[in-house]
């Protein structure tokens, strides 16, 4: 079973497992000094890099030009909504729904080309 657990990259548990796990710990729920280093010293928090940051902010940006091309869309000021559309996804173009909202704002419109004339 431990195999086939290695070879798909999957942990798979089974009841023997939780006497092996807690048999093989290192530290001794005991010892009182060890866990009062563990209780004592907080993990260092990750720092969030500064690529993260940036991404993070365009995502938060993409997502308002979404919501103001939606809002757009409800109005039928469809030229307006293709604009927030396009600028979120100029911001984010990891996010698909961007690029389906302005294809439906040209379905919309009526500017979709079938494939016989195009």
């Amino acid at each position: 079973m431990h195999a086939v657990g290695v070879l798909l990259n999957v942990k798979i548990q089974t009841p023997n497992d939780d006497n092996a796990d807690a048999a093989g710990d290192d530290v001794s729920e005991d010892d009182p000094v060890s866990q009062s280093e563990s209780e004592s010293e907080p993990e260092p928090e990750p720092e969030v890099a500064e690529e993260e940051k940036e991404a993070r902010d365009r995502k938060g940006q993409a997502q308002k030009e979404k919501e103001a091309g939606n809002a757009a869309y409800k109005k039928k000021d469809f030229e307006t909504a293709i604009g927030h559309y396009t600028k979120a996804l100029e911001l984010d173009d990891e996010d698909i729904s961007y690029l389906t909202n302005r294809a439906a704002v040209y379905l919309e419109m009526g500017k979709v080309c079938s494939i016989r004339l195009c």
